[in-house]
């Protein structure tokens, strides 16, 4: 997945090839930064919401969208390596 943005609307679009974007050291790079930081990631929308519902304490939803099941899946499962409950 390779990833478009534009404010905190996020686009993956699928490269259909295999991209090591999903790794522990690119979740550090998102992690406690404004979304705007660094290039648009799944992780930034996710850590976006997390800390809106942690110190805002503002509730927060995010909508996964499209035709791909394997996309839809892989996203949901990605959200939640960002932050461990």
């Amino acid at each position: 997945m390779s990833f478009l943005g534009t404010g905190e609307v996020l686009v993956a679009v699928n490269p259909y090839r295999q991209l090591n974007i999903y790794s522990n050291e690119v979740v550090e790079k998102y992690r406690n930064r404004a979304h705007y930081e660094q290039p648009p990631h799944i992780f930034a929308i996710a850590d976006a919401a997390y800390q809106a519902m942690k110190y805002r304490r503002i509730d927060t939803c995010i909508v996964i969208s499209g035709t791909s099941a394997h996309t839809y899946h892989d996203n949901n499962f990605h959200l939640f390596l960002v932050h461990e409950f």
